[in-house]
C-alpha cells in the first residue's frame, strides 16, 4: 500500500505520463509508503527529430518525505522513446542512497541485477534473445558493466538534485571531505574567542568554529553554514560526525554506525548537532 503525490514539470500542455511506471520493482525491492514523485519530460508531445525519428525522454524521480527527516531518495525511471526502440531503466537506491538495483526492460524484455560489492549479479531475466535487435545499446554486455551502470546513476543523480532538491551523498561527501581538508591546511588562520567557543578567520570568512566542553566540538562552515561537524568521544558517547549540504543533512556516523537519514535516532542527533552549532555561530555575529 502507498501513497502517491505527483508534479509533472514540462514547457506546455499536457502530457500522457504513466507516473506508476516501474513501481512494481520499487515495490518488490524497497518501500512505496509515502512516495512522492516528480516527473520531467522532454520532448513530450514526441515530435520527430531530423534523421532520428521521435525522441522522448520521461524522468521520474521517486522519494520519501516526512516533516522531520526530509526527502530520502527511493527510485528514479528513464524512459526512452528513441525512434524504433522504447525502454526503460530504473535506479533503485537504499537508504544510504547506494545504489541496489539496476532494471532494464522493455515490452518483450527485462533484465534485473543486484548490486553488490561492485558486481552485478543478474537475478532475473526475460528476452534475453531480443536485446541484440536494440542497436542504440551498442555493445549490451559492456552496457550493463557495474561502471557503465554506475556513470548513468550518476547522471540521474544529477538531474534529481536539479528536480527534487535531493543532493547526490557520495559527491556530497567527497565535497565536505574537501573542504575540510582545505581549512585545515590553511594557514594564518585569525582566531577570536568567546567564552568556550574559538572561531576560526580566513579573512573576514568564519571558516571553523572548536568548543572546548566534556567533549571537543569542531564545526566547519561553508559560507555561513554548517558543512561538518565532529564531536570526540568520552566514556560514556562515541565520536560523531555530521555531513551537511546547506541546510540538508545527509548522513551521520555515531561511533562505527552510519545512521539512516529516515530513522529517528539520526534526527535526534542531528537536531541537537544543528542546535548546538547554531548558538555557537551566533557568537560571532
Amino acid at each position: 500500500m502507498f501513497v502517491l503525490f505527483y508534479c509533472v514539470i514540462c514547457t506546455y500542455g499536457y502530457s500522457q505520463i504513466d507516473s506508476r511506471r516501474g513501481f512494481q520493482y520499487l515495490a518488490e525491492f524497497s518501500d512505496t509508503n509515502m512516495l512522492y514523485t516528480d516527473i520531467v519530460c522532454s520532448n513530450y508531445d514526441s515530435d520527430p527529430w531530423p534523421a532520428v525519428g521521435i525522441n522522448r525522454c520521461e524522468r521520474a524521480v521517486h522519494y520519501s518525505y516526512s516533516n522531520r527527516c526530509g526527502e530520502s531518495l527511493s527510485m528514479i525511471s528513464v524512459h526512452t522513446d528513441l525512434s524504433a526502440i522504447e525502454y526503460s531503466e530504473f535506479f533503485i537506491y537504499d537508504v544510504f542512497q547506494n545504489l541496489t538495483y539496476y532494471v532494464y526492460s522493455t515490452e518483450e524484455t527485462e533484465l534485473i541485477f543486484h548490486i553488490e560489492n561492485k558486481k552485478m549479479i543478474l537475478i532475473r531475466e526475460k528476452g534475453g534473445e531480443k536485446f541484440g535487435e536494440n542497436y542504440f545499446l551498442g555493445e549490451p554486455d559492456n552496457y550493463f558493466d557495474y561502471s557503465e551502470v554506475i556513470v548513468r546513476s550518476a547522471v540521474q543523480l544529477k538531474m534529481c538534485m536539479y528536480l527534487s532538491g535531493i543532493p547526490d551523498y557520495n559527491k556530497e561527501l567527497d565535497a565536505v571531505r574537501e573542504l575540510y581538508k582545505r581549512i585545515n591546511s590553511l594557514t594564518g588562520l585569525r582566531s577570536e574567542t568567546k567564552g568556550e567557543v574559538t572561531g576560526f578567520y580566513d579573512g573576514d570568512d568564519l571558516v571553523k568554529m572548536v568548543v572546548k566542553a566534556d567533549v571537543t566540538k569542531e564545526y566547519y562552515l561553508n559560507e555561513n553554514q554548517l558543512a561538518f561537524a565532529y564531536y570526540t568521544g568520552n566514556d560514556e558517547t562515541p565520536e560523531l560526525r555530521l555531513y551537511c549540504k546547506g541546510n540538508y543533512m545527509f548522513r551521520l556516523l555515531y561511533g562505527k554506525e552510519n545512521l539512516a537519514k529516515t530513522s529517528e535516532e539520526f534526527w535526534d542527533k542531528a537536531e541537537v548537532v544543528g542546535e548546538e552549532f547554531f548558538g555557537a555561530f551566533m557568537l560571532f555575529k
